[in-house]
């Protein structure tokens, strides 16, 4: 999960297999509530979320304002938080919880369990499954388990590993090839 729709694409995927219309009991506290939606959203909070969220009214079926919900409230707790991985540890168990993983110290919050919350290590790699992670920055190959892309993907990756490796090339100095196929050296 490196930014704010693969966050959200991984957590639709663990929270509901993408199903914008799913209904699931949860246990809060020592009650119930019943999540809704693709994101697993309180139907308690749903109403105050969507007024957040500049859907006053809405009902808690519609995509928009779902996917609304879950932008808002990624895109708050990555800015405080400055980490997607503990921003989704914020979306499901609360930011106070991913605040505390944050102060101990954690970079990768999936063998931590915090205050109770044991689930969140298997929360979290359920979400790294669901979600194919690339780490073009070091080597420019997709890690984890080999997938068989589709043709654009492919292509994009390939654009993205070509640029990538022209701005190392860039930064040491070698010879960069231009829009044009045009070689220039450069001098970093």
């Amino acid at each position: 999960m490196n930014d704010l729709e693969s966050t959200a694409a991984a957590i639709r995927t663990v929270e509901s297999d993408n199903d914008y219309r799913r209904q699931q009991d949860a246990r809060v506290g020592s009650g119930h509530d019943r999540k809704v939606g693709a994101y697993g959203i309180l139907q308690s909070r749903f109403d105050a979320l969507a007024e957040a969220a500049g859907y006053a009214g809405a009902a808690w079926e519609s995509r928009e304002v779902q996917d609304a919900i879950a932008r808002q409230k990624l895109e708050r707790d990555y800015e405080e938080l400055g980490d997607w991985t503990l921003a989704a540890v914020a979306f499901r168990y609360g930011t106070p919880v991913a605040r505390k993983l944050k102060q101990q110290g954690v970079n990768d919050a999936a063998g931590v369990s915090h205050a109770g919350h044991k689930q969140i290590g298997t929360y979290l790699r359920a979400l790294r499954k669901s979600s194919p992670q690339t780490d073009l920055s070091v080597v420019g190959r997709a890690t984890g388990a080999p997938q068989t892309a589709p043709p654009a993907r492919k292509q994009a990756e390939r654009v993205v590993r070509n640029h990538l490796v022209a701005m190392r090339d860039q930064q040491r100095g070698r010879s960069v090839s231009d829009a044009n196929g045009q070689e220039e050296q450069v001098n970093g």
